[in-house]
């Protein structure tokens, strides 16, 4: 004997097996008595058959599941008459048969039974809970309205169709019936039909989508490069249709961004934004379709140019919580920061020329044409405090007390402190330095602490357990600031001076009567306090070099550029203007004994801007030179004039109200000369701010005006009077 089939120790035999032996030679015919098999329960019966050298025993019904031992006797004889040697036993196990007694059930139907509304060229579909024995189903699925509907019956695995040879009628009620007929794969039957019902709608829309308008519009130019292009159609259109394949953006490349679908509305978002000065191309093919499936008849395509991108001066401007930049000009105006329809607002711009704004309390950084936005913190629900922009580029900012910082393109966040204390009063100082107090939970005792901005070199400035506040840091690096002592009626700041290092603490002065706070610090070193006498602090006074001047209820007000602080002495109403040197000596400067006189601004030329309120009730502008000599008269008419302040060129800006005469902007050199009118006007006109060439920003009646301090015809920088609220930022870069 050679081989058997089951093998000899055959394990999940199948119970329908034909056990089959091979033997060495062809054998005469083999008997029940010579080919025996037992299970379970016994001997089974069965038929033996030879063919050959193969010999079959064919069980008479399936083998039940266990063990089998199969016998060949010495009864075995080949054809010549020889007898096997010995008999010969194999032996397997049959596996247990899972029979299938479930029959099937409907687990959903398309239309929903009751819908209404159905297109007239709906599929009728059931799905079952397992696969279905397909040949039971063709006669058992009908439609039927008023009258049977013909059509064509599918089936796959377990999900059965009828698809009407004709749309059905509308506003008619049509009932879909599965019969009993139909089985599963095992024979088990469904136990009862199953019927739903279903309405067609009143009409089918059968026209197509068409474009009505777009944004920007054909063959628009000066388009703004952050702006969202945006296609209105006739009706509502089916978002499933809308994809990078049916609306396409191009300028040669296809330009990558979201799109979005409002109804009949759709909106493209760019990415990044637009490239200035470019042509671009907007195509709708005519995949797109509206809700019915009528597709656009035919693929509409249209043309736009983006404005060119501001070279030369220009400013950040800020509309309806939208950022700009534009062109002192008024020409090449890109959007930085808007597409989003969000609360954007400018917080600072990088030496690298990046712009720090938030958007609705997240942080983020933008390019100068706003391209390549970065969301830099998102710290929802806690608030976020911007610190500023360190001299290598970082983003400082507090966020749960804790203080972070980060790189602009939104890498390398490290936490600068992070502790249970409160972090506070953080100020950004030179070479990367970052100054902040903390105020601990327990208690009101402060540290005033020094880290760089990629978080090494932490050092403790100042544990003394007093509050303190940070007045300055200067080009050196030092540290100016007040520890205080006692509360309310009581309190005493003292000042002091520290290396950011930690280094060279020192008290800049030492007294138990008075109340000392830094005011300013020459180009020498000298430094200005200003003090108050305890308990009331109802007197001034300024130390400068060791000399203390008594204020009377004035107190310091500038320093000049030939390092003179300037200083008002007197009672309040009738204050005189003192200027004292770095050795503490005293000048009167402005000490009319009919006015009050009242410090504005320094000049850039050293000399000194005040208004002085005479008996004529007016408040008139005057300067003079810090050694007190040189008093001009700027502005002295009959009108009050509205101080704006100095531009970075040395021009003194001021205005009048338009309440008794028509509004009037005027600029003048700081020695009286060259009085220019900018701009005369029934609007009531406000201040916005100087750019760094000394052009002079206001709004008048909702827009955004640059005004040059030579008189000409001053620049409509928004030109948008309908489009709400304006406000100027500055200059860029």
């Amino acid at each position: 004997m050679v081989s058997t089939a089951p093998a000899d120790g055959a394990t999940e035999v199948a119970p329908d097996v034909v056990l089959t032996v091979t033997f060495s030679e062809p054998m005469a015919g083999l008997t029940s008595e010579s080919f025996r098999l037992e299970g379970p329960s016994g001997a089974v019966a069965g038929a033996v058959s030879t063919s050959g050298a193969v010999a079959r025993f064919t069980p008479a019904a399936p083998l039940e599941a266990g063990p089998h031992h199969a016998t060949l006797t010495v009864a075995a004889r080949d054809l010549a008459g020889n007898a096997l040697a010995t008999a010969h036993a194999f032996s397997f196990a049959v596996r247990a048969e899972v029979v299938d007694l479930t029959p099937p059930e409907v687990v959903s139907v398309t239309p929903l039974d009751a819908a209404t509304d159905v297109h007239p060229d709906v599929v009728v579909r059931a799905t079952f809970s397992e696969p279905l024995d397909c040949t039971t189903v063709a006669g058992a699925f009908t439609l039927a309205g008023e009258v049977a509907v013909d059509g064509t019956v599918a089936c796959d695995g377990a999900v059965v169709s009828f698809t009407p040879a004709a749309p059905l009628y509308f506003l008619t009620y049509y009932e879909a019936r599965l019969g009993t007929q139909i089985t599963d794969l095992a024979g088990n039957a469904l136990e009862a039909p199953y019927t739903w019902g279903f309405r067609v709608e009143a009409w089918v829309d059968t026209t197509p989508p068409e474009v009505v308008s777009t944004v920007p519009a054909p063959d628009a130019v000066d388009v703004a490069v952050g702006t969202p292009i945006s296609v209105a159609f006739s009706e509502a259109i089916d978002p499933a249709t809308v994809s990078a394949e049916t609306i396409q953006v191009d300028d040669g490349a296809p330009v990558a961004g979201q799109l979005a679908v409002s109804d009949a509305t759709v909106v493209f978002t760019p990415a990044a934004a637009l490239q200035p000065g470019q042509t671009y191309t907007v195509t709708v093919g005519t995949g797109v379709q509206d809700l019915a499936g009528n597709a656009l008849a035919e693929a509409v395509a249209w043309s736009f140019t983006t404005a060119a991108a501001p070279t030369g001066p220009s400013v950040l401007y800020e509309r309806n919580g939208d950022i700009y930049r534009v062109r002192e000009d008024g020409t090449g105006r890109v959007v930085i920061a808007g597409a989003s329809g969000r609360n954007e607002h400018v917080l600072g711009i990088s030496a690298s020329g990046r712009i720090v704004y938030l958007r609705e309390g997240d942080l983020y950084s933008v390019g100068p044409e706003g391209a390549d936005p970065v969301q830099l913190e998102s710290p929802w629900p806690s608030s976020l405090v911007f610190r500023g922009i360190s001299s290598n580029d970082r983003v400082i900012y507090g966020m749960n007390g804790d203080l972070f910082a980060i790189d602009l393109d939104g890498t390398d966040k490290v936490t600068l402190a992070s502790t249970e204390d409160d972090e506070t009063d953080a100020v950004v100082g030179p070479g990367g330095r970052v100054v902040y107090r903390t105020i601990p939970f327990s208690g009101t005792d402060q540290k005033l602490m020094s880290v760089l901005d990629d978080g090494t070199g932490g050092v403790t400035l100042d544990a003394a357990p007093q509050m303190k506040s940070i007045a300055h840091i200067d080009a050196a690096g030092r540290v100016f600031f007040e520890r205080m002592l006692g509360y309310y009626s009581s309190y005493q700041y003292d000042a002091f001076r520290v290396g950011v290092d930690g280094s060279g603490l020192l008290e800049l002065a030492a007294t138990t009567a008075y109340s000392e706070v830094f005011f300013a610090e020459a180009s020498d070193g000298t430094v200005a306090l200003s003090t108050c006498q305890l308990p009331l602090c109802e007197t001034s006074l300024v130390v400068v070099a060791g000399v203390t001047l008594d204020c009377g209820r004035g107190g310091p007000r500038g320093l000049t550029s030939d390092d003179r602080f300037i200083v008002a002495q007197g009672p309040l109403g009738a204050q005189d203007l003192l200027a004292v040197n770095t050795a503490g000596g005293a000048t009167p400067i402005a000490a009319d004994p009919t006015a009050n006189d009242l410090f504005l601004a320094v000049h850039p030329d050293g000399r000194v801007i005040y208004r002085a309120y005479g008996p004529s009730e007016q408040w008139d502008l005057y300067s003079v030179r810090s050694d007190g000599a040189g008093t001009v008269a700027l502005a002295d008419g009959p009108a009050s004039e509205t101080f704006w302040g100095v531009t970075p060129t040395g021009r003194v800006v001021w205005a009048i109200d338009p309440a008794s005469t028509p509004g009037q902007l005027w600029s003048i050199n700081g020695d009286g000369t060259d009085a220019r009118l900018l701009r005369e006007s029934a609007e009531v006109l406000v201040f916005g701010g100087f750019t760094k060439t000394g052009k002079v920003a206001y709004l008048e009646a909702g827009d955004l005006f640059l005004a040059d301090h030579d008189g000409t015809s001053p620049v409509n920088l928004t030109q948008n009077p309908t489009s709400g609220t304006q406000s100027f930022v500055g200059s860029y870069p």
